[in-house]
């Protein structure tokens, strides 16, 4: 996109807006990982990556070492549809498990789920050895995968739209 997608106008809003009022709506803290100092300015804590130009398993790693909590909710800043409802099935759903993540008609989205900090390890395991891809990680976890495929009220695309290019931004406006 040439530019932060989280902080971009999405329908008169910062496209992280929509993931924060979805949080705040559970009661959830919500800590910003990002190298980009503007996000500050939304009143969150944020964190700047411990390792960089990791992308996404940096970004995970460093929000598991830096909030202090048993699980933590991870989300892209572009996916803006994500609902109350979808992400309290993937809690209901994360016990006894390293993660949990999302999957819609065969497409896994590991950037929406629920992940314990017992992964920590093998986060820094996998970054030690320059190893960013996250599926590669998650296929060390102990991984539960929810299908909301069958989930009537969730089975949707739109819940799962990732926001990518302007032209994306163009279709869900």
């Amino acid at each position: 996109m040439g530019t932060d997608k989280g902080l971009m106008d999405f329908n008169g809003k910062l496209m992280i807006s929509y993931i924060i009022e979805t949080l705040n709506s559970l009661q959830l803290p919500i800590h910003i990982i990002s190298n980009n100092a503007n996000y500050a300015s939304l009143g969150f804590p944020t964190h700047t990556d411990l390792i960089e130009d990791a992308g996404p398993v940096g970004g995970i790693y460093t929000g598991l070492k830096k909030v202090n909590s048993e699980t933590s909710i991870v989300l892209s800043c572009d996916v803006p549809f994500v609902t109350a409802e979808l992400l309290n099935t993937l809690i209901e759903q994360s016990q006894n498990h390293d993660a949990s993540i999302a999957k819609f008609q065969n497409k896994l989205h590991p950037l929406i789920g629920v992940y314990n900090n017992s992964c920590t390890d093998i986060f820094k395991e996998h970054l030690d050895k320059r190893q960013y891809k996250l599926m590669k990680v998650c296929d060390n976890l102990e991984l539960n995968i929810v299908d909301f495929t069958q989930h009537e009220s969730l089975a949707s695309s739109h819940f799962f739209a990732n926001i990518n290019s302007p032209k994306e931004i163009a279709q869900y406006q």
